[in-house]
């Protein structure tokens, strides 16, 4: 299991490293090797990377890999990871990932407490599986909603809604999570049938605000334009069961 007060301390050092600082002793550097730009390029990117694996544990962890979600526009993110556990990994042994030399005995990366800190951040970041990001979605974005003036089944206005995403790197809002959004306030009734099945009808306070129960299948709602509206307004309210769970598909 991960230590947050490790990645951090981690991360810490790599900031530090990223701004030409000598994390051991706080002193200003210019050594070639960690003022190098593509050098100093991995540490910025590693130390934002530790800054989202902390901030995702302890629940991102399980079965030795460490769930991350990914960097939304970033192509080929778990490539530029890779390529910077290696960098890492190369600082660890005391060499210079550019040159492929050996690191100077006088140069502050040759430190035997960030050679550690670097094969550490090596080692952990081989453990990362990037995952989609959980649903997210701007109002500009929402204001390109395609209304219907017809009443909609949850799933069609899902699936609205989710054509204005970039599911490539952001995870789809279920049909679910809205029914179960509408139900904790109350506007839809969910009703447990002794048969097992579960059913859903609109409540007297939804049936007000536009939710209608359908005549075509029985135990199912739809929803008018005015509840399509109700539910684009507070569409941040809606918690998808994939940021509820610690696991993601």
């Amino acid at each position: 299991m991960e230590n947050i007060r490790i990645v951090n301390h981690a991360r810490d050092y790599l900031i530090n490293l990223h701004s030409g600082v000598d994390p051991i002793t706080d002193n200003k550097t210019d050594d070639l090797t960690i003022c190098s730009v593509r050098v100093n390029r991995c540490f910025e990117f590693t130390a934002e990377l530790l800054s989202r694996v902390a901030a995702n544990l302890p629940d991102c962890e399980y079965d030795g890999v460490l769930h991350i979600p990914c960097t939304p526009n970033l192509k080929n993110e778990a490539l530029i990871i890779s390529r910077a556990s290696d960098y890492m990994s190369l600082l660890g042994k005391g060499v210079d990932p550019v040159s492929g030399k050996q690191v100077e005995k006088t140069s502050p990366a040759n430190d035997k407490k960030l050679r550690l800190c670097f094969m550490y951040v090596s080692d952990l970041m081989k453990k990362i599986k990037l995952e989609k990001a959980p649903f997210s979605v701007s109002e500009d974005v929402l204001d390109q909603f395609k209304y219907s003036d017809e009443p909609i089944t949850p799933e069609e206005f899902t699936e609205r809604i989710n054509a204005l995403v970039d599911t490539a790197y952001f995870m789809k809002l279920q049909s679910s999570d809205v029914i179960n959004y509408l139900v904790r306030i109350q506007m839809i009734d969910k009703i447990n049938a002794s048969s097992g099945n579960v059913y859903y009808s609109a409540s007297k306070l939804g049936s007000h605000l536009g939710v209608i129960d359908s005549k075509e299948k029985i135990g199912e709602v739809l929803f008018d334009r005015h509840m399509q509206d109700f539910i684009i307004k507070n569409i941040t309210s809606i918690r998808p069961a994939a940021m509820r769970s610690s696991r993601t598909s």
